[in-house]
């Protein structure tokens, strides 16, 4: 009995200690399940990654662990990749996703889609607005407003999802975060979002 009673008063103690973070918190990963997105996310750097992704898909892998350290890259290439996990997770797997150094803006929100959110101690995270920069002096009034037009409604569309992911309570902080375009580490990202919605890491270990 007594044992009992010592066992659940070193479980009560144990327990938020380790999510205070005073205990180490270390993750392993298998090398054969893992996707690299270490790039600016573009056609050309992101094929050797999708080809990897999916062909853990069709092995029918029960988790995928992605390494992410990118500044962002182009959204129509980022919303296919959101897909990619989306339905792979709907269909009962698991992704896990780490940011060892960066995750800003289109990386970022392929990082918030993930089942399981990790950063490594001092690894950076950025939420934005997306932008559309154009790389010649003139264009047309209709090619301003369709430009203007179709930046609006993606605008909307990854605020409202980022919403759905993070809740409507975080709303005002997720505004914030987006508006100044802030680079904070994931404590401070937590802090804001008054939840561990990334969990950090002291060490990562892939094998």
């Amino acid at each position: 009995m007594k044992s009992r009673v010592l066992a659940a008063l070193i479980g009560a103690f144990l327990v938020p200690t380790a999510y205070a973070g005073l205990l180490p918190v270390s993750r392993t990963v298998d090398a054969q399940t893992v996707v690299y997105l270490t790039q600016i996310i573009t056609p050309d750097t992101m094929d050797m990654s999708a080809k990897r992704f999916f062909a853990l898909v069709e092995s029918e892998a029960p988790e995928i662990n992605i390494i992410i350290d990118s500044p962002g890259g182009v959204n129509y290439i980022m919303w296919a990749v959101i897909k990619g996990i989306d339905t792979y997770k709907n269909n009962g797997g698991v992704v896990n996703c780490y940011i060892t150094n960066l995750a800003a803006s289109a990386a970022a929100e392929i990082f918030l889609g993930c089942t399981n959110r990790y950063a490594t101690k001092n690894a950076k995270f950025m939420i934005h607005d997306p932008a559309v920069h154009v790389v010649f002096a003139r264009i047309t009034a209709e090619i301003a407003k369709q430009l203007y037009e179709g930046l609006s409604e993606e605008k909307a569309k990854i605020r409202n999802r980022n919403y759905e992911i993070l809740g409507l309570d975080n709303k005002s902080a997720i505004d914030l975060l987006m508006d100044e375009e802030k680079v904070v580490s994931a404590e401070e990202f937590n802090e804001a979002m008054k939840a561990e919605v990334i969990t950090v890491l002291d060490s990562l270990v892939i094998q």
